[in-house]
């Protein structure tokens, strides 16, 4: 006499060990993000973090709040005081106007172009300005073509690179001259990872805001200026002191890392 009841046993304990299996073979350790590890540092802030982690579950949306506007350039480590088409004098770095003082102007880039953060006011929008760079071969003048048009204003506005008294300077058809600001002020390169740049920016009194361009991703820390050490308030990492170093155009921090100001 045949059993009709064990083939229906047969696929029904089939159907259980699917039900087991499945969760363990769509939860596959490819599923999470690579991560770049060649950096651990606090300072370089590469580490897996709560964000990457989120990022891996489909369900789950992640922001960066990014302030600084990121530029191809970054990821390019190109500095454009040392590479052979560049300008002899770093146009990188922090600018003041003088028709806008209480605003900045933040320029980063290569020898051949470049972009430009630019606020007016604290309060103002903050205007990402594209730019090329053209060098005259027979005087070696170095002109900036700023694209002004997305704050309303014209476009290939000629700004020429110089330098006055050790502090450079871009002058404009209209007599306004940008100064690059010194001191700590300015842009910097990440020594444990050359191609992410630190914008040290000032505030009120002591306090400065520091954009970390970590490639597509930009972090907004504060910090305060002392002598000669300033406290980072990096994530994780509070009052984090960095040692400045004013002839090297460096800050040291104890884990070894040190930026180097473009």
């Amino acid at each position: 006499k045949i059993d009709r009841k064990k083939p229906t046993m047969m696929k029904f304990s089939s159907f259980i060990a699917t039900l087991l299996v499945a969760p363990i073979i769509a939860f596959q350790p490819t599923q999470l993000h690579r991560v770049d590890t060649t950096c651990f540092s606090q300072t370089c802030l590469n580490a897996l973090s709560r964000r990457d982690l989120l990022s891996s579950m489909p369900a789950a949306v992640a922001t960066t709040g990014a302030i600084l506007i990121p530029w191809k350039g970054a990821n390019a480590a190109d500095d454009a005081s040392t590479t052979s088409s560049s300008p002899t004098i770093s146009y990188q770095g922090v600018f003041t106007d003088p028709q806008h003082p209480k605003g900045y102007r933040v320029l980063i880039g290569d020898g051949k172009e470049g972009r430009m953060q630019l606020q007016d006011e604290p309060d103002d929008t903050v205007f990402a300005i594209p730019f090329k760079i053209n060098t005259d071969k027979k005087t070696n003048e170095v002109r900036l073509a700023l694209d002004f048009t997305a704050k309303g204003g014209p476009k290939d506005v000629p700004g020429v690179l110089g330098s006055n008294k050790d502090v450079t300077t871009i002058s404009f058809p209209d007599g306004n001259v940008w100064k690059k600001e010194t001191g700590i002020i300015g842009v910097y390169r990440d020594g444990l990872n050359p191609t992410y740049l630190r914008v040290i920016r000032k505030e009120k009194g002591s306090t400065l805001t520091v954009d970390l361009i970590n490639g597509s991703k930009t972090i907004n820390v504060s910090a305060k200026a002392g002598n000669p050490t300033v406290k980072f308030d990096f994530p994780g990492k509070p009052n984090d002191p960095g040692t400045v170093d004013l002839k090297k155009n460096t800050i040291s921090f104890g884990d070894g890392n040190v930026w180097t100001k473009l």
